[in-house]
């Protein structure tokens, strides 16, 4: 029931948490989320493309856990890459707000300011603040400083942790600048 722009969703390439498949045969709406890179409930990385044919998981495929091709998703590919856990106590927030249900995901205590928030504002404000982190003009060398984007997540993740502390320190932590005391 969420308006959400065509920017925040991808329903072509899709992704699938192999962890998921194997223990519940489910698959989450929050992986077809842009911003959803890990597992919102196990914290691994979503897997997007076969490791035996190395094609994208395609929608027309033999079942949930495996490829065009035949082959299973492997877990092993999956479990290489964890997400920190500020990122994923915010996918939890993200995947809370997509359900609106919290018997089905509850939101975390660190971030309960952002429980009320609706999920297109949700996904709006970590994109943007993403994009911010990941070209951000460093005043001293006068450059822009890329960041890649897990690890511009990480920075946004541990920013909005810190949102009831005042936006001195949200300003600190994204653009990596000590806050002065005044």
């Amino acid at each position: 029931g969420h308006q959400i722009s065509s920017q925040d969703a991808n329903f072509h390439h899709h992704k699938i948490c192999p962890l998921c498949i194997a223990v519940d045969g489910i698959y989450d709406a929050s992986w077809h989320l842009r911003v959803v890179k890990h597992c919102p409930i196990h914290k691994i990385r979503l897997i997007g493309t076969c490791g035996a044919c190395g094609k994208g998981l395609g929608i027309l495929r033999p079942g949930p856990g495996r490829c065009r091709c035949g082959a299973t998703v492997s877990l092993q590919e999956a479990k290489r890459t964890v997400c920190t856990q500020a990122v994923g106590e915010l996918l939890q927030v993200v995947r809370h707000r997509l359900f609106d249900d919290p018997s089905l995901a509850s939101c975390p205590g660190s971030l309960r300011v952002f429980e009320e928030v609706g999920l297109p504002a949700l996904l709006a404000l970590i994109h943007r603040l993403r994009k911010f982190v990941q070209g951000q003009w460093q005043p001293d060398t006068r450059r822009v400083v890329h960041q890649e984007e897990d690890r511009a997540l990480d920075v946004v993740a541990e920013a909005l942790q810190c949102w009831d502390q005042g936006i001195a320190v949200v300003q600190s932590i994204l653009t990596g600048i000590p806050s002065s005391k005044a």
